[in-house]
């Protein structure tokens, strides 16, 4: 079966993160196949050949009606606050629903979210998860793997890298003589920013770290996080070392290339796409030993681990991969480029996607 029509529901670009990134290429493959429709609480730019419903609880009703003119047959959910608005287009259309869970949060939220969870394995024909950490995790909340199916995320290997940069870049990176580090991170606690700012104690002026989260995320409580993290550095006296910038996503790799190194202090991580991104050009990337990190990284071969949510550790393998000699580092570069090659990348996840979609609907049809 090659006709899938699929309703996606997500939060979409240009909220910018590593979901909304994944769910734009699912929405571009499916647009250039036999069609897609997108339904987002953001103000999602149309691509040609998609179509596009702003979800709003007060229009649900609205939509459903639209969608029943058309001839959708699987609905792909990537946002569990909209589970329930999910569950009723699955149920109103009679179609099967599958749900990807980008990100397992059971240690950080309360039990009403690991019942939601139970709930979306429930009603769901099949939930997706895209590391083998949470594919665990999952595995033993549910007390069942049945409806479990494992899709890691991937990145466009072949993208064109623009290295052209706004004013904040070129001002975020004049200090030539600095060790530049760049930590792509939305500004939460889980991406384990409160570590890096403590990690200044032991870190000297050589050292320039650059916070750069995503543009348009216009979140309340990120900006009061990002208040609370600038209170900490003054506290400190390290303002010097760590400054904050905003991105979009054209503008990633010119980050990256132009960085020292790539750090990902996480609590908790699926598969990064910033990770993957940043492996796939060959920078060096140390991240927090968790979730989808360790399954990408082999530590000293392609990259680094360290222990999360200890400052102490994040210091020291900074300082480790800034004395370590060249040629090492360069081999580290190379390996880093095969691994995305050999297993991450985009055109493999979306295939995975679509002949699971087909089976979903091949299994609904009997």
């Amino acid at each position: 079966m090659n006709y899938i029509k699929p309703i996606i529901i997500s939060r979409t670009l240009p909220y910018l993160g590593g979901r909304e990134i994944m769910v734009q290429k699912i929405i571009e493959y499916y647009t250039n196949k036999n069609g897609v429709i997108v339904i987002s609480p953001d103000n999602f730019v149309e691509i040609e050949g998609s179509s596009f419903l702003k979800y709003n609880e007060n229009v649900e009703d609205e939509i459903i009606s639209t969608l029943k003119n058309n001839t959708f047959n699987i609905v792909n959910c990537h946002t569990f606050y909209l589970s329930e608005f999910a569950f009723k287009v699955a149920k109103e259309l009679n179609i099967p629903l599958v749900f990807t869970l980008h990100g397992v949060f059971t240690k950080f939220y309360d039990l009403d979210y690991s019942k939601l969870l139970k709930t979306i394995y429930k009603k769901s024909h099949s939930t997706v998860t895209v590391s083998n950490n949470y594919f665990g995790t999952l595995s033993n909340l549910f007390g069942d793997a049945s409806k479990l199916k494992y899709i890691t995320n991937g990145i466009d290997l072949n993208v064109s890298i623009n290295l052209l940069t706004n004013n904040a870049i070129r001002e975020a990176f004049n200090s030539s003589n600095k060790y530049l580090i760049i930590v792509p991170a939305r500004l939460n606690p889980i991406k384990g920013l409160d570590y890096l700012i403590a990690s200044t104690k032991y870190l000297d002026d050589v050292i320039k770290i650059i916070i750069a989260s995503p543009k348009g995320r216009k979140n309340e409580k990120e900006k009061n996080y990002k208040k609370e993290l600038l209170n900490t550095l003054e506290r400190l006296g390290k303002q010097n070392i760590i400054s904050f910038l905003e991105f979009d996503n054209s503008e990633v790799y010119t980050l990256f290339k132009k960085s020292d190194l790539v750090l990902l202090p996480s609590l908790i991580e699926g598969v990064s796409i910033a990770l993957l991104e940043a492996l796939s050009i060959g920078c060096l990337v140390a991240a927090s030993n968790v979730g989808g990190n360790s399954q990408v990284i082999n530590h000293l071969k392609n990259g680094y681990l360290f222990e999360s949510e200890n400052e102490f550790e994040i210091a020291s393998i900074i300082n480790e991969i800034r004395l370590t000699e060249k040629s090492d580092l360069n081999n580290v570069r190379q390996n880093a480029k095969k691994t995305i090659e050999a297993k991450y990348s985009l055109d493999t996840m979306l295939l995975e996607y679509q002949e699971h979609f087909e089976n979903i609907l091949e299994e609904a049809s009997l």
